[in-house]
């Protein structure tokens, strides 16, 4: 009775299979039941079609796989190359990041048996490109054992200057050519949309490393001047073969690449490459066109640590002039209503540890100085530091309302954070934002996915600054003028 029941769900499963593998413009990943009765586990499919950036720009869909049952996701409105992340979770546990998919691809996952969870295998139509990608990650513990016996290459945390610096440079490009001749193995199985996105996801992974190498070679006190002469010799070449500016702009890798890019060349030109609106307007004259809207996209959503807001919000408004992708328009149209100060602060109900609700109107006429943190997060310990030894005992009989926003999804880890005394004090109101976590409304308006983060709310309720500086002598000056 129970191998009836088990070809029967086999066969009730492939019926739904086949109804949905076969549209236009779907994709279809899926895994078939097994004869196993394991237990159960959970797969989330993030799915992106241009730019994207913690899960903006994305759609999301998921199942759930209970005693070896198997799963099926179809994936709609695929019209060409598109990227996905695979998270299952449970029985089983795979993160599989950035995967290439095409219309009409019909993807079976296959597992390995109950001793062998951290087995994994692909077939069916489109799997060429995951097994490709899996190996040309799975290389890259081969290229770090590798790495760790060649003097050549391996360099000592200890070991600094510029001898240590083009060492560094030179195992980055012995990482980048063995996994390059990986991909080129599998190069004839691939279309070439999915080879080229692959290539730029890699290249572009690479290349923004060495930048971050040599950037921080270059702010290095310690380091004597002379030998930080001649950069331009050891700067990365540009890629070898052209790919269209779409696919470009699909990998997020190679904008950020480009973002380091800029950075650099503003510090090599003497430039103040902290000044937003210096490094704005390099981005704005040395690109056009999609490459120029991703880059400043990249740098004014993610980068708005300490910056002055109204310059902030005037690079905002002067993309919307020349912003020509509608989705890209919508989030930099959404951003400048979040951060001008002519909006209310948004309407945030989140719990304290006691299940109270705070509200902003709980502290209607008062300053209110936002600190969202996260539990691990080294920065937070330092902003909250300041918080507690120099602005509470500045301000604590003054009308300021400091409020601590932890975004752990799990009340557990804001818990652990709090109970170790280093993220937040007993002198903040303590609100945690609950399982959704960087999904929660609140972090989502004002595109909170990295802390620390502060904004200063006024005492009419209004944004001051959605970007208030993170040092301790700019956050007393601007609290001070709050307060007039």
């Amino acid at each position: 009775m129970r191998k009836i029941y088990k070809k029967l769900s086999i066969l009730v499963f492939l019926i739904g299979l086949v109804s949905t593998a076969y549209g236009n413009n779907t994709v279809t990943i899926y895994s078939l039941p097994t004869n196993t009765n394991e237990g159960e586990y959970t797969v989330k499919i993030t799915l992106w079609k241009s730019y994207s950036y913690k899960e903006i720009n994305t759609n999301e869909y998921k199942a759930t796989s209970k005693l070896g049952r198997g799963f099926c996701i179809t994936l709609e409105d695929i019209k060409s190359v598109a990227k996905i992340a695979i998270k299952i979770e449970g029985a089983r546990n795979f993160y599989l990041a950035d995967y290439c998919v095409m219309p009409r691809d019909s993807i079976r996952i296959h597992f390995g048996s109950s001793e062998a969870k951290e087995s994994i295998g692909f077939s069916g139509k489109g799997a060429q490109g995951f097994k490709c990608k899996w190996s040309v990650d799975s290389s890259s513990r081969f290229i770090y054992l590798k790495a760790k016996g060649d003097s050549s290459i391996r360099v000592l945390p200890s070991e600094k200057g510029r001898w240590a610096l083009e060492k560094r440079l030179k195992r980055s490009s012995f990482f980048l050519k063995t996994r390059l001749e990986e991909l080129d193995n599998f190069r004839h199985l691939l279309s070439k949309e999915v080879y080229d996105l692959m290539y730029t996801d890699i290249v572009g992974s690479s290349y923004a490393g060495r930048y971050l190498e040599i950037q921080e070679f270059l702010m290095d006190i310690s380091i004597p001047i002379e030998q930080k002469r001649d950069i331009q010799g050891i700067l990365p070449q540009p890629l070898q073969h052209t790919i269209p500016e779409q696919l470009l702009g699909m990998s997020k890798n190679y904008i950020g690449y480009l973002y380091r890019k800029s950075q650099l060349e503003l510090a090599l030109s003497g430039d103040d490459r902290n000044s937003i609106l210096s490094f704005y307007n390099k981005v704005k004259g040395d690109y056009s066109g999609l490459m120029r809207e991703l880059v400043l996209l990249h740098f004014l959503m993610f980068n708005q640590k300490g910056e002055i807001s109204n310059d902030y919000e005037y690079c905002l408004a002067d993309m919307l002039t020349f912003v020509k992708n509608d989705a890209n328009r919508l989030i930099i149209y959404n951003q400048l209503q979040a951060v001008s100060k002519k909006s209310d602060v948004y309407p945030f109900e989140l719990k304290d540890v006691n299940g109270k609700i705070v509200r902003p109107s709980d502290f209607k006429g008062k300053v209110i100085l936002l600190d969202f943190w996260f539990n691990g997060c080294a920065g937070c310990i330092k902003i909250a530091s300041i918080i507690d030894k120099v602005l509470y005992p500045l301000y604590k009989n003054k009308d300021v309302a400091f409020v601590s926003v932890n975004i752990n999804s799990k009340r557990e880890a804001w818990l652990n954070g709090l109970s170790s005394g280093k993220y937040t004090s007993k002198q903040s109101t303590n609100v945690n934002v609950g399982e959704l976590g960087i999904k929660h409304p609140f972090l989502t308006h004002y595109t909170i996915w990295a802390c620390p983060r502060l904004i200063l709310v006024g005492k009419d309720g209004k944004i001051y600054s959605s970007t208030p500086p993170m040092d301790e002598a700019g956050l007393i000056k601007m609290l001070n003028l709050a307060l007039e």
